[in-house]
């Protein structure tokens, strides 16, 4: 249900936001950065949370007397660090999400080269 609900919200959030970049690229423009700092920032806080994590794996490894629940430590180190390639993948995503958005005005409005004015030969006489 969770799962359901939060897909829900993420289309709902790229959805609103891929139509603020069509219809109002100005507002699309104010908001670009903030978006881009807010998921360099969360792939910031992340890596910090991931090198905390597996510091005190480290340190419980130390402490560890019995070597035969390494294996233990390791998996619930695993279970509560998302992988990494997966979340720095979600970040350059958006990030190059955000970068195709803000080109957007440019590849819908091109400018037209205005048509040559052909006078046919036969209107010259």
């Amino acid at each position: 249900m969770l799962e359901t609900f939060a897909t829900g919200l993420l289309l709902a959030a790229v959805s609103g936001i891929t139509f603020l970049a069509y219809k109002h690229p100005p507002a699309f423009r104010k908001l670009a950065p903030i978006i881009s700092v807010l998921t360099v920032s969360a792939q910031i806080l992340y890596l910090a949370y991931m090198a905390g994590a597996y510091a005190v794996s480290v340190q419980v490894h130390r402490a560890m007397k019995d070597l035969s629940m390494m294996q233990v430590v390791e998996d619930a180190t695993n279970s509560v660090v998302p992988r990494w390639w997966l979340v720095s993948l979600v970040c350059l995503a958006i990030l190059l999400y955000v970068s195709f958005l803000l080109s957007l005005p440019l590849l819908i409005h091109e400018k037209k080269e205005p048509e040559p004015n052909h006078e046919s030969p036969e209107e010259k006489d």
